[in-house]
């Protein structure tokens, strides 16, 4: 419990810490280098080392830790990327990874101190004139970028259904680009989202996931409407097989441990399995263990922090048994 405390605490301290690095390293960036780079490539592949530099700061740090599946289909140019919007910081872990991206910003990040050098001097897309912002978003596509859009618009909102603006779907069908969606995970869901303040860590490390799927083709699309609707129920499809088996692993949890009085529906999929949760013990936790690996063959190490994070709720463990059954 103490050691749970003193780490829920460094958390705390070093993501105060990263976002002043990241903010102050914008502002170095500012004063020091970007005013002598012309070259919106290089000005992008600078930002590209410094975000995944960062990234990997804050997983040294215990902060987050990540993974990127199939990132080899990010090594294209001229890709339309669509993503979702758990968290704040889905931007840097995705934009670490993508060569010449291109994005969509707020005009506000134009006139940050800590944002506007690296934003001016990669050439970014800026949301203030939604007349020429398809347009503009063409015209990066047809130059070869890599058009980084998070459809919704905004980070999720927890719980709630997703809602995709049209704006991608439009940008897909005029350029007649397939799209490359991009879908990103975090366990606990509660990891910097939408109304949420940066001090709030979970009670874990945040886990990152970042799948980079197949290629969309949109030739059988003739509608933005259309699209969009497909988009929007393409993402939810696979929150929802996650829901699917979130349910399985509840089912597996009540069955082995005898739980008697309970049902699936008692059981809160993202609240702690263990202490004011669920309760459960390690004698529980060992039980659970052998039959999840009889169940889907996979193979948990006891004690070690990273099955401490799997076993943090239903919706951490489904996560870990569905990435682990991806191909």
């Amino acid at each position: 419990m103490l050691l749970q405390k003193i780490n829920y605490t460094w958390r705390v301290f070093a993501t105060g810490l990263g976002f002043s690095i990241f903010g102050l390293g914008g502002l170095i960036f500012l004063v020091t280098v970007f005013p002598f780079v012309r070259n919106t490539k290089t000005a992008r592949k600078l930002i590209r080392l410094a975000f995944k530099f960062f990234i990997e700061l804050i997983s040294y740090m215990g902060i987050i830790s990540y993974e990127l599946h199939n990132g080899e289909k990010l090594n294209r140019n001229g890709l339309l990327i669509l993503a979702n919007h758990p968290s704040l910081i889905d931007t840097v872990l995705l934009m670490a990874f993508v060569k010449d991206a291109d994005c969509i910003v707020k005009s506000s990040l134009q006139q940050n101190m800590f944002t506007r050098g690296p934003v001016r001097a990669a050439g970014y897309i800026c949301n203030n004139n939604e007349v020429d912002l398809i347009d503009d978003c063409l015209k990066s596509l047809q130059t070869g970028s890599n058009l980084t859009i998070f459809p919704e618009g905004t980070r999720t909102t927890l719980n709630a259904p997703l809602s995709f603006k049209r704006g991608a779907a439009n940008i897909a069908l005029r350029a007649h680009k397939n799209i490359t969606p991009v879908v990103i995970r975090c366990i606990p869901k509660v990891y910097l989202s939408k109304g949420e303040k940066w001090w709030k860590v979970p009670p874990t490390k945040a886990r990152f996931t970042i799948d980079v799927k197949d290629d969309i083709d949109i030739q059988a699309f003739t509608s933005a409407r259309q699209l969009t609707l497909y988009l929007q129920d393409y993402f939810m499809n696979d929150t929802q097989g996650l829901q699917q088996l979130e349910t399985e692993v509840k089912d597996i949890i009540i069955t082995t441990l005898q739980l008697e009085d309970i049902t699936v529906h008692d059981i809160d999929t993202h609240a702690a399995l263990f202490g004011d949760g669920l309760g459960l013990d390690s004698i529980d936790a060992l039980e659970l263990g052998v039959a999840l690996q009889k169940r889907y063959g996979i193979s948990l190490l006891a004690n070690s922090e990273e099955t401490r994070a799997h076993f943090a709720s239903v919706h951490a463990l489904a996560s870990m048994i569905d990435n682990f059954r991806k191909p």
